[in-house]
């Protein structure tokens, strides 16, 4: 279908009712290359060069594709979040880590009605190199009147076990919280595909 009657159809019947490959399509104004597109965005996000490659796509566009999806995503994350389990939080901080190639943590800030309403990045790089500040930690969830905090970390290897240093680490943000009568509600460790949960593997009780 032309670009144009894609429009006017989404203009009649909403424009909920184009697919991932047809809204893509709109934008390069190539629906073969669009389709691709679609496949590679169910993967994440491609980046700004490979995006490019695409017969027909060129800079430009790439770079409208790729702002388009950053505008999505930041948009999609900043919305407050309902948690109740670990899923929840999942679903909210993975796409702040698509095509991440360094570790990076972030803390979420969960209000009364058990919702997430900020996250801040903590620490980005090595987690050898970058000791967590438990401090940081808990100044930010008193200054936003926050008893309840989560944390989240990539593992850019695919590997979604906990290491050594990841239990010391939760355990003394535990610890650190509980004096200022701070919960962690969970330590999420997130990869490409899927993500492990101290509160799910009962990792969180440390005296």
């Amino acid at each position: 279908m032309a670009k144009t009657n894609l429009v006017g159809y989404a203009e009649t019947f909403g424009w909920n009712s184009l697919s991932n490959s047809e809204l893509l399509s709109i934008v390069t104004g190539n629906e073969e290359n669009a389709l691709l597109l679609s496949d590679y965005f169910e993967y994440g996000t491609p980046s700004l060069a490979k995006l490019a490659e695409f017969e027909g796509i060129g800079k430009k566009t790439a770079e409208k594709i790729k702002a388009l999806h950053t505008l999505f995503t930041r948009k999609k994350t900043d919305a407050p979040c309902k948690v109740q389990c670990s899923a929840d939080i999942y679903n909210y901080i993975a796409p702040v880590f698509d095509n991440a190639t360094c570790e990076e943590v972030w803390l979420m800030l969960i209000d009364a009605g058990c919702r997430i309403t900020r996250r801040i990045l903590l620490s980005k790089g090595s987690l050898d190199c970058s000791l967590l500040d438990v401090r940081m930690i808990v100044k930010h969830a008193l200054d936003n009147n926050c008893t309840h905090v989560a944390i989240a970390h990539n593992h850019p290897s695919g590997v979604a076990k906990p290491s050594s240093y990841d239990i010391e680490s939760t355990a003394e943000i535990v610890r650190g919280c509980r004096l200022m009568r701070i919960r962690l509600i969970d330590h999420l460790i997130v990869t490409k595909d899927g993500y492990y949960s101290f509160d799910d593997n009962e990792n969180l009780d440390f005296q």
